[in-house]
């Protein structure tokens, strides 16, 4: 062989070398980016789930009403909730004094007396005030509320 064609060799097998070398930098900084990436995205789906519990959360502090009714009747929603329909008392302001539907959730505390009792317990003609958060829909008559945070009966004996 002569020494130019040893010469040439060489330099394939450089740049051989180099190219291999440069593919392996290559693919292993996608790698690595492509991982970040993924690690990212997990991080912005936790923190938009965080803003979005922290959003609720906000939406439930300080918007929360109380009002005072008598039960006139006990029922069952449309979909099998139960519901109760009441009627404000005089010492309500003017907007809550009317009739209402109170729709009753699962996540929705009735107490007496501090402590926490069923459903079944209330009874018509109870003295109730009703905590709640969503806002009123006038076009409706009863307004329907069904985001009920806690009712407490108020009458001295069971």
């Amino acid at each position: 062989m002569k020494k130019k064609e040893i010469i040439e060799y060489v330099i394939i097998a450089i740049l051989v070398i180099v190219s291999t070398l440069m593919t392996y930098m290559y693919l292993k900084t996608k790698i690595r980016y492509e991982n970040d990436i993924s690690d990212l995205k997990k991080q912005i789906l936790e923190l938009n789930e965080q803003v979005s519990k922290l959003k609720e959360e906000q939406e439930n502090i300080g918007f929360e009403n109380t009002f005072y009714a008598t039960i006139k009747k006990v029922s069952k929603s449309i979909d099998g909730k139960p519901m109760l329909f009441v009627q404000g008392l005089d010492i309500n302001d003017r907007d809550s004094r009317g009739e209402w539907n109170i729709v009753i959730s699962d996540k929705t505390l009735i107490r007496w007396n501090g402590n926490v009792i069923d459903i079944s317990e209330l009874d018509i003609a109870d003295t109730i005030s009703i905590t709640y958060t969503d806002e009123t829909i006038d076009a409706i008559y009863p307004p329907t509320l069904s985001e009920i945070v806690c009712i407490n009966l108020l009458d001295d004996e069971k």
